[in-house]
């Protein structure tokens, strides 16, 4: 759903999402009734990274893509986790979140 709602492809060659033109949208969306949010900034590649890909070129590219078929709808990974705090409860079997300063 992130490709159709942003105007992205996943690229063949990265797996990553490529877009021909620069999103300015903020990706955001709800955990527990409370809604989290990612910047550009914060969900685009650095171009200063796309040699460790093998990206060339004038595209923009974004470590948030669509799981595909897997029935993988959303992983919360790295750039999401250093954008909030996360807080792992092992005795009551919880998760919590919170802004980061």
């Amino acid at each position: 759903k992130f490709l159709s709602a942003s105007g992205g492809k996943t690229d063949s060659s990265t797996g990553l999402a490529k877009f021909t033109t620069k999103p300015t949208g903020t990706f955001s969306f709800t955990i527990g009734g409370t809604q989290f949010a990612l910047t550009p900034a914060q969900y685009l590649v650095p171009t200063a990274q796309y040699a460790n890909f093998g990206i060339s070129g004038s595209s923009y590219y974004s470590w948030i893509n669509d799981g595909g078929s897997s029935g993988v709808d959303f992983i919360i990974g790295q750039k999401f986790l250093e954008n909030y705090y996360s807080v792992f409860d092992t005795t009551n079997s919880r998760i919590g979140f919170a802004t980061a300063a």
